[in-house]
């Protein structure tokens, strides 16, 4: 699976100084894509297939993403339709555990065991300011970390969290009745927002509705709502502290919401 590194730089600010970058500092960056953004869709038919990879690509390239050339890319952002996406993910579990490697022994079980019409697994890795990989922790005693020139911020984190790889899979029977827009966009949210608000912050609506609505009252995109969390959440530099990042985004939205 091939997730070539970013190479967004971030211009020094005042006082530089050589150390180390864990991986896990307080107040992280929400997740973001920052790697070339490549779609695919399994489980329809050609037409609808490329119908649905165009509507995302458009999406990304209103986010300003980075696209791969479709041509030859592997996809990194992924669009399945299946009989049961539980039962998916836990064949997934057994056969291509290595997809579940960055997860916490607590996230890997809550997404295995949840359940609803869509499942979304994403992969998300810690890398430098710079996009340099930051490889895992081995023990309490031998943090990951890497070496870099940084500046001193409380608004800047010397890392940032890039989602690699997202699979959403929708099951067949729970999309009947709905046209390809609204799961491309649908698809979309759920792709580049790691972990959405919950309706209960945001209300109605959103896209994220799409499964709760009742037909008639069902989103037919991305919502206005919509397209100020994703403008929030990709402005600007992918190391953009939480607190600052939540900022960003309740101005875009002009609600007090929050991602990770």
């Amino acid at each position: 699976m091939r997730t070539p590194l970013s190479a967004l730089l971030l211009a020094p600010l005042l006082l530089l100084a050589a150390g180390p970058v864990l991986a896990d500092p307080g107040d992280d960056p929400p997740p973001r894509f920052e790697d070339a953004v490549c779609p695919g869709v399994a489980g329809l038919q050609t037409a609808t297939a490329e119908y649905l990879v165009g509507r995302i690509r458009q999406n990304a390239e209103a986010l300003g993403r980075r696209m791969a050339p479709p041509e030859t890319c592997e996809p990194n952002l992924i669009v399945a339709f299946v009989d049961d996406g539980q039962a998916e993910l836990q064949r997934m579990d057994r056969d291509r555990s290595y997809a579940f490697v960055e997860m916490t022994p607590t996230e890997r079980r809550e997404l295995l065991a949840q359940e609803g019409p869509v499942h979304v697994l994403s992969r998300v890795w810690t890398r430098t300011r710079d996009g340099l990989s930051v490889y895992r922790r081995e023990s309490l005693s031998e943090p990951a970390q890497a070496t870099m020139w940084m500046a001193h911020s409380k608004i800047y984190s010397a890392s940032r969290h890039d989602i690699v790889h997202a699979m959403i899979l929708f099951d067949r029977a729970a999309v009947r009745g709905m046209n390809v827009d609204q799961l491309a966009d649908y698809a979309t949210l759920r792709a580049f927002v790691h972990e959405p608000p919950t309706q209960m912050a945001i209300g109605t609506e959103t896209i994220l509705n799409l499964f709760d609505a009742p037909p008639g009252a069902r989103p037919t995109g991305l919502t206005t709502f919509d397209h100020a969390l994703l403008a929030g959440l990709y402005e600007g530099i992918p190391n953009l502290n939480g607190a600052a990042r939540e900022a960003v985004i309740v101005q875009a939205t002009g609600r007090q919401v929050a991602v990770e």
